[in-house]
């Protein structure tokens, strides 16, 4: 294993976040998330979830107090930390270039087709209308034995159903082949089909399984969420937020880890504890 397998793909140090009204979110939160895993962000509401990740993907508007947040780019090994990215340019272009998002409602632009919304962030990165309607009618057809119903979509502007809406929405996310995918509350208000096929684009992506030319370097998946279960059957790695906003075992969790101390359950207590 070399060593930008074995480096930390965020290491967060020390971190203090408010609202700039003398109220704290975060205090002196340290921990480290691993690289290429599928790691659940979870507790109860308000401590913290969707902060977390938007600090991480950068579209976080919350006021960072101290601390320090390092990227370490899983493709050149190049330490990122986010305080020194004082324009607001170079955020842009490592967000845009590594990271992709997903969100409980889809934001999708109405006065686009199904199409134009997925291949959105290629349009964003300067490709041509030719080089982006050729990656998108791609990933449709690697996404159509998981969901076909979508490429008879495609040039449509509309109306689509709650679940379609979010499987474009996490086609979006992953058209530019992202390093990294924040999925905040992606599962919230879909039937069970449509969060099985959500959840099958996810895990395809993190396999390497929807881009073919597929470099040999890990993905990672961070998905905040209120199901438990859903999280514990699809994720293996754990962040977990108590009521007071500390993690458990001040650290990111393995699932081996939790089962041996008692699964959901154990998850259950410390997202009610206090201490």
């Amino acid at each position: 294993m070399n060593g930008r397998e074995t480096s930390p793909l965020f290491d967060i140090q020390d971190l203090s976040v408010g609202y700039g009204n003398g109220i704290y979110i975060f205090r002196g939160l340290t921990v480290q998330v691993p690289l290429g895993k599928k790691v659940a962000v979870v507790g109860r509401s308000g401590v913290g979830k969707s902060t977390f990740l938007h600090l991480l993907g950068l579209i976080s508007e919350e006021v960072v107090k101290s601390g320090l947040i390092t990227y370490r780019c899983p493709r050149t090994g190049e330490a990122v930390e986010y305080t020194r990215l004082a324009d607001r340019s170079a955020k842009d272009r490592l967000r845009l270039r590594d990271f992709g998002f997903v969100f409980q409602t889809a934001c999708l632009f109405p006065h686009l087709t199904c199409r134009e919304n997925i291949a959105l962030p290629l349009v964003l990165q300067g490709y041509s209308k030719q080089q982006w309607w050729r990656k998108a009618e791609k990933l449709l057809t690697m996404v159509e034995a998981i969901d076909g119903e979508l490429i008879a979509l495609a040039d449509r502007l509309g109306p689509f159903s709650g679940g379609q809406r979010q499987r474009i929405a996490v086609l979006r996310a992953i058209i530019h082949d992202p390093l990294v995918v924040f999925a905040d509350e992606p599962l919230s208000n879909l039937d069970p089909r449509s969060t099985e096929a959500v959840l099958a684009i996810l895990r395809n992506w993190h396999d390497g399984h929807l881009h073919d030319q597929t470099i040999d370097i890990p993905r990672t998946l961070l998905i905040a969420t209120h199901d438990l279960q859903e999280a514990w059957d699809f994720c293996d790695t754990f962040v977990v937020f108590n009521c007071v906003g500390r993690l458990l075992q001040n650290r990111v969790v393995s699932k081996s880890e939790l089962e041996a101390a008692g699964g959901i359950t154990a998850i259950t207590q410390w997202m009610a504890s206090s201490d």
